[in-house]
């Protein structure tokens, strides 16, 4: 079975301890299941890890909606079977969503499976004061908006997403 696992920074620039812990948990999944990352700048796996990186348009952070994109592409292509999402805990459920979405975009059918090691950290381990985005600095700042990105319907959110 071929496996992927793809990594969703939480924040930016990489070197926040979130995007830390995102790099440290892909990498140890990555290791064991003998696979490939897919991510993004943000996250820095271990060396000796092969990942390849969805492309960016220059000083723009993509969306998880379009590293989920990317990163479905990569899994039709190559004919993997499981996609292994790694992220911060709060952005959980909404990175598999974009997983899966993306899936049935490209028409492939693979298990989407969720690294539980990104669950047992607590959320003050993954929002960080000194992200330059807002949003992934504290908890109150991060629901305010990703209630309102859960619950919108998914037409709207590939519209807002993209």
């Amino acid at each position: 079975m071929k496996k992927l696992v793809v990594a969703f920074a939480f924040g930016t620039p990489k070197e926040i301890g979130s995007n830390w812990l995102i790099g440290r948990i892909a990498s140890r999944k990555a290791s064991f299941l003998s696979a490939l990352i897919f991510t993004q700048s943000e996250v820095e796996p271990d060396s000796g890890i092969e990942v390849l990186r969805v492309s960016e348009v220059s000083g723009k952070c993509p969306t998880t909606l379009c590293v989920a994109r990317g990163a479905a592409k990569l899994v039709c292509e190559r004919k993997y079977s499981e996609v292994w999402v790694a992220a911060a805990r709060p952005h959980m459920p909404r990175a598999r969503r974009d997983m899966l979405a993306a899936l049935r975009e490209v028409g492939y059918q693979a298990e989407v499976r969720i690294c539980e090691e990104c669950l047992i950290y607590p959320d003050k381990e993954w929002f960080c004061p000194k992200s330059a985005q807002a949003r992934t600095r504290s908890a109150s700042n991060w629901w305010s908006r990703e209630i309102i990105l859960l619950v919108m319907p998914f037409f709207l959110y590939r519209l807002v997403a993209s």
